[in-house]
């Protein structure tokens, strides 16, 4: 029987953007609208149950969107996540298997994977999977979750992961290297470009550092020792910080007895396009994460012809050298005041930085899951 290209592709994730909250993991949106110019979409949003009932009324479904409220419990009741997220996609089965889907796509490896597979499994519906970064870093570090994840990784076509290091954390917890791909991320051009005002970042003396900080304000992200290492610095700067979290109270108290109050601005979430125009405006990206994947503010900032000065961890030291970038330690405030102090003395070559960001592209990514689909598609007819 011949291949239909008619068959949707069925992505199920919790990371994907909101009614109530529009600025959300605008990264999955972005790869599944690249997806889309090959095939037809369909996304299954998974919402955890309170979340859900204070903002129903925003979520309205369409036929290719669906919201799709969980039960979520906390401490130990997380271990049955995956459970709860299987009981709320059956309940729409009916709108899952409609035009009989070529896979489903399960983007967020714990939990979201993991209960999809077993419907997946189910169902005979093939399944791929695409690892994203906390889901790895952190989640694999609990046994009763990694022992859930390694049956996951047993049984799906494929998995994704945005970065070899990620990649390298699945094999070293026992994950077949043969059924694991490095596929980087992509960046919206439409969005996010460099200014046409400056051939080469070079900060007078006169004129006040642009530093600009962009993710979520927890203590994981590094925004305490952001706030020491900026306090230490001798150069004219300005800190502008965007993004929301639970840590943005602790961090207000941090700036005002750090004394820098005047000297940072925090800006709250904001919609991509004003963060793309902070990008391009700024001289240094700076993202001091104790963990991550490989972050698209990253890829999005030198997209922008921004440096960036980042910690060393994850995939970000593969897409960082030291044309485009300062490398510094996690949970270091002196390390990353050093790397801040050396970023703002260089003078950056931008041509260089707009050219090496050509390569995280988000068609050529959809390209690469396409290709993998389509191997799906042909071991299942043969």
């Amino acid at each position: 029987m011949a291949t239909d290209h008619t068959q949707p592709i069925v992505a199920v994730t919790n990371l994907y953007p909101l009614p109530w909250e529009p600025t959300r993991a605008a990264f999955n949106r972005q790869q599944f609208e690249a997806l889309g110019q090959f095939r037809r979409v369909k996304v299954a949003v998974l919402v955890p149950w309170r979340v859900w009932i204070k903002n129903r009324d925003s979520a309205s479904n369409t036929n290719n969107i669906h919201y799709v409220p969980f039960l979520n419990l906390p401490s130990v009741g997380r271990y049955f996540t995956p459970f709860f997220q299987r009981l709320a996609l059956g309940r729409i089965k009916q709108w899952l298997l409609a035009d009989n889907p070529a896979v489903f796509y399960a983007c967020w490896l714990y939990p979201d994977a993991v209960g999809v597979a077993r419907l997946a499994e189910k169902w005979r519906i093939p399944c791929i999977v695409k690892a994203h970064g906390t889901d790895v870093n952190f989640h694999t570090q609990d046994k009763r979750k990694l022992t859930q994840m390694q049956r996951m990784l047993t049984s799906v076509k494929h998995a994704f992961c945005p970065s070899h290091a990620l990649r390298q954390v699945l094999i070293d917890r026992g994950v077949n290297a043969d059924k694991i791909s490095v596929n980087y991320n992509g960046v919206d051009k439409q969005i996010f470009y460099p200014s046409d005002v400056r051939s080469e970042i070079a900060v007078s003396e006169d004129t006040p550092t642009k530093l600009l900080f962009v993710g979520s304000l927890i203590k994981a992200k590094g925004i305490f020792e952001l706030i020491e290492a900026f306090s230490q610095l001798a150069a004219p700067c300005h800190l502008s910080i965007v993004g929301a979290g639970d840590d943005e109270h602790a961090l207000r108290k941090c700036i005002e007895q750090t004394g820098v109050s005047s000297k940072v601005t925090l800006l709250g979430s904001q919609p991509l396009v004003e963060v793309a125009r902070l990008m391009r405006e700024s001289d240094v990206l700076v993202l001091p994460s104790y963990r991550e994947g490989l972050p698209n503010v990253v890829l999005e900032a030198l997209a922008s012809g921004t440096p960036v000065v980042a910690t060393r961890v994850g995939g970000i030291p593969e897409v960082i050298n030291e044309r485009c970038g300062v490398l510094v330690e996690p949970e270091s405030a002196q390390s990353l005041a050093d790397g801040l102090a050396h970023a703002i003395a260089q003078r950056w070559d931008r041509a260089y930085i707009i050219t090496h960001a050509t390569q995280f592209d988000w068609y050529r990514n959809a390209q690469t899951v396409m290709k993998c689909i389509e191997s799906v598609e042909g071991h299942c007819e043969n």
